[in-house]
């Protein structure tokens, strides 16, 4: 028993669970209905929503998947959408990926996690974001210049492994492949995943399963990404030692201002992040309020005064005291 008409024909009733059986709809969907009323002829207490009230809300839903596109319509209804026109969201993603600064503060790391960040707002900003990782991908190859160190002097660098194996990345494999093997690598075929274990100095041996698993893991993957391959082998050489230097000067003058503030004041940027990784030297500066080159120099600007004003205060302290040539017996 899922269906009772009442005295009047169109305040037809069905309980909960013949609505959700016969028209999917949801227990959001219901709340959202007149309150139960008790079902007549029924032989114990049974409570049920009006039919036209059940039709209706499966035909605004119908509606809503017709226009926003199924899946995404639901996924819509659950997470929400943004209240920001798609050119200004777009604007807004565009801004993020234009931070990425060759040879400067901003790198691969920082801007990604910005991208990771702003993608979990809602539904919509998660599908702009998927763009935006797509275009930072294309700004890595076109303005980063990542220089890595070679594969044997990461994997005796003490860095991660993870940037060993990316270095190795694309070699004779398009980059189409390791965006495959990172986002579904179930969808390669078997000589695709060992040409992939070549590339990356990994056993090629065992079924397509344990291919998948020890070519993620050689990688640094837990399990399968949407993040574009690119941005992945950035990120891993940013957090490599030795360096992976990028930009137009390699990360030269980066590197020189830092070394100045880690000398001059080594409590605001301590001497082992200019020597670690360039990722965790960059996330440090970023923390202390210095988000370009620009702003560093001004920081190392005013370090050297500070500095010059203490040597010149100690030096007027420690002067010997001279008399004066008038004073008698002298």
């Amino acid at each position: 028993m899922g269906k009772l008409k009442a005295t009047d024909e169109e305040d037809e009733l069905v309980t909960a669970s013949w609505a959700k059986d016969r028209y999917g709809v949801s227990d959001e969907d219901l709340a959202g209905l007149s309150p139960p009323a008790d079902m007549p002829g029924s032989h114990a207490p049974v409570q049920g929503y009006l039919l036209r009230e059940v039709e209706a809300r499966l035909k605004e839903k119908a509606e809503k998947d017709e226009v926003l596109g199924g899946g995404k319509a639901r996924a819509r209804d659950k997470y929400g959408a943004s209240p920001l026109p798609e050119s200004v969201l777009a604007a807004v993603f565009d801004r993020l990926v234009a931070d990425l600064e060759p040879g400067g503060v901003w790198g691969p790391g920082l801007v990604a996690q910005q991208l990771a960040n702003a993608s979990m707002v809602c539904w919509d900003w998660y599908h702009a974001a998927k763009q935006a990782f797509a275009d930072l991908a294309d700004a890595i190859d076109q303005r980063l210049e990542q220089v890595p160190a070679t594969r044997e002097q990461l994997r005796w660098g003490g860095g991660p492994s993870a940037a060993a194996a990316w270095a190795g990345v694309p070699r004779a494999l398009g980059w189409g492949v390791w965006d495959a093997l990172v986002a579904a690598p179930a969808e390669l075929k078997l000589p695709q995943l060992k040409e992939a274990a070549k590339a990356l100095g990994e056993a090629t041996t065992g079924t397509k399963p344990q291919l998948i698993l020890r070519l993620l893991g050689a990688l640094g993957l837990a399990g399968s990404t949407p993040m574009p391959a690119r941005v992945l082998r950035a990120v891993a050489l940013e957090r490599g030692v030795p360096r992976a230097v990028d930009g137009p000067d390699r990360c030269h003058e980066l590197t020189v201002v830092m070394s100045t503030i880690a000398l001059d004041d080594p409590r605001n940027l301590p001497a082992r992040l200019v020597r670690g990784p360039l990722a965790a030297a960059r996330a440090a500066l970023v923390a202390a309020g210095i988000r370009s080159v620009g702003e560093l120099r001004a920081a190392v600007a005013a370090i050297r005064k500070r500095r010059s004003r203490l040597i010149a205060t100690v030096d007027t302290c420690h002067r010997p005291w001279q008399l004066p040539e008038s004073m008698p017996g002298h």
